[in-house]
């Protein structure tokens, strides 16, 4: 139901006019009319209806809708508004928590200035405060960008509003220097230190890659084949492989590959087997005899 028409004449019925007294009977009338509970109800519901659509005064709406569902209970236009001020008001927390935190990720003062004049009486306003009063030193810190000018900010600041922030910045440029020490490295234990401290890493993928196939080399040259076989297989789980360890993991192949149609004892996969080998291969003749 459409509250908004009976939004003037509840208005006028908010005060008792002092009429001519050629209108006795209409004033009388409008006197009467003004304390029925009728008239009372749909004046508090227009009301509602206003402050919740054109001023978004949710806590003054719900308060005039509880008075009314205190004279009528049953009352449907009053339980269909109360139901819409419900789903307004969880629309507004999301609004509020989406736009704090967009402030915060924005980083500027601006952002965090237009978000108190959005929601003067937010739940946020005491942590917005402390980031703009903190904001000069940190936006500092952030122009330097490196993990001295962090670390002065953490010891310098006294609300420390950007602690989280200084701290995780600290730990992405330590992760970045080790990770550029390292990346070419030939030693398998340097990425696994690597992972161990940085498990979150967004070089997590690369380091697991050059570990495993580090590792399968190692154990090549070891002649523990069967261990550098699984190293491989897990590196290229991930990627293709490169270099020596391709030849290695190929010549692998190519000697499971024989082992298993010898092993299986089937002429037929023999003579598959022969069909599909170069005879460059040093495994075609050994299975051509």
């Amino acid at each position: 139901m459409n509250f908004k028409c009976p939004i003037l004449l509840a208005a006028c019925l908010l005060v008792t006019p002092v009429l001519p007294d050629a209108s006795p009977l209409w004033g009388e009338t409008l006197g009467v009319n003004q304390f029925d509970p009728g008239t009372i109800i749909r004046k508090k519901l227009a009301n509602a209806e206003r402050l919740m659509r054109e001023q978004y005064d949710f806590k003054n709406a719900r308060q005039l809708i509880d008075e009314v569902l205190k004279i009528d209970p049953d009352n449907a236009n009053a339980l269909s508004l109360l139901k819409e001020l419900n789903k307004l008001v969880n629309l507004a927390r999301q609004t509020e928590q989406q736009l704090y935190e967009d402030a915060v990720a924005a980083n500027t003062l601006v952002a965090l200035q237009d978000f108190l004049k959005r929601f003067p009486g937010s739940k946020y306003t005491e942590e917005v405060n402390r980031r703009i009063a903190d904001f000069e030193l940190w936006h500092k810190a952030v122009q330097a960008g490196t993990i001295s000018g962090y670390q002065n900010y953490l010891s310098e600041s006294n609300s420390l509003a950007y602690q989280a922030e200084a701290r995780a910045a600290i730990q992405l440029l330590r992760e970045q220097a080790d990770w550029e020490k390292i990346k070419d490295s030939e030693d398998p234990d340097k990425f696994a230190e690597f992972l161990t401290r940085y498990p979150d890493s967004k070089q997590n993928k690369t380091a697991t890659y050059r570990l495993n196939m580090l590792r399968g080399n190692y154990f090549y040259e070891a002649q523990q084949m069967e261990k550098a076989l699984e190293y491989y297989q897990l590196a290229t789980d991930i990627a293709p492989l490169t270099g020596k360890a391709f030849t290695y993991y190929k010549e692998l192949q190519d000697k499971k590959e024989y082992e298993d149609v010898v092993n299986s004892g089937d002429v037929s996969v023999m003579r598959t087997y022969l069909e599909q080998t170069p005879q460059t291969s040093p495994y075609y003749t050994e299975a051509s005899n």
